[in-house]
């Protein structure tokens, strides 16, 4: 979305407003203790997070903008997964070198 709204001719300096759903920190460590089940010896190897909930503010906008701009710029018709996002986002730094992750 950043690098579209920065070279997309189309969208002339208009502010793109896009989110998909409320997610916190232990979406992600569900994710992850998905992600890595093989490797952990116990269920639930990153402990949850006290959490408060999604703001009490509701936001709404008109997100067929977001659509297009994701059709034209990168083939999709829509977000990609949260999971898959996270997936990806481990691989790139593993390709890096990285292997905090991967410690026992």
């Amino acid at each position: 979305m950043h690098i579209a709204a920065v070279l997309d001719p189309k969208l002339k300096n208009q502010r793109i407003f896009a989110w998909g759903c409320y997610r916190d920190w232990n979406n992600a460590l569900d994710a992850f203790n998905t992600m890595y089940r093989e490797k952990n010896s116990r269920p639930g190897k990153w402990n949850r997070i006290v959490d408060e909930g999604p703001p009490s503010t509701k936001l709404e906008t008109d997100v067929m903008p977001v659509y297009d701009i994701l059709r034209r710029w990168s083939r999709r018709s829509g977000w990609q997964p949260f999971e898959g996002t996270l997936f990806d986002s481990v691989n790139m730094y593993r390709e890096m070198g990285y292997k905090g992750l991967d410690a026992k």
